[in-house]
């Protein structure tokens, strides 16, 4: 709630995209921790859809948050 909800809502897309839905639209957990915890590697890597929020998002970086565990981010 401190670190997502000022960009993400569930159901509704704000700063961000909506989070309802996240592990259909990037079933790899893997790649979703990545992102999280640094969505600028993931951007040079040139994954598709990460890249494609990026520029739908107009190019607002996500914050990045490297001390997040697997726990932490399976939970969001």
């Amino acid at each position: 709630m401190n670190n997502c909800r000022s960009c993400h809502a569930i159901d509704k897309e704000g700063t961000g995209p909506a989070l309802a839905g996240i592990d259909q639209r990037v079933p790899d957990k893997n790649l979703l921790r990545d992102w999280i915890r640094n969505n600028q590697q993931v951007l040079k890597s040139g994954n598709e859809y990460f890249v494609g929020l990026f520029n739908r998002y107009e190019r607002k970086p996500m914050n990045v948050f490297s001390s997040f565990t697997d726990a932490d981010i399976d939970n969001i």
